[in-house]
């Protein structure tokens, strides 16, 4: 199996959000760099995508997933 020994996160600034009614969902591109035991590194792009429902005045997530981007030709990886 592949062990990492550190996993980093960065979400660029392509935020975006969509609002019908009571819902919200936002993506959001993020870079991601793994390292795993052995010294290799691993550099990829995924989209976070949230749902939010508003209640009682708050804005609640109630799903989300992580997916790849549709086009990675599009995309400038880690660039």
């Amino acid at each position: 199996g592949l062990r990492l020994m550190s996993l980093e996160l960065k979400a660029r600034e392509d935020l975006n959000v969509f609002r019908r009614g009571d819902l919200i969902w936002t993506t959001v591109l993020q870079d991601i760099i793994a390292k795993t035991e052995d010294g290799k590194e691993l550099k990829f792009v995924q989209r976070q995508t949230g749902i939010w429902e508003e209640r009682n005045g708050n804005w609640v997530m109630i799903h989300e997933h992580l997916s790849a981007p549709s086009s990675l030709q599009s995309v400038d990886l880690l660039g």
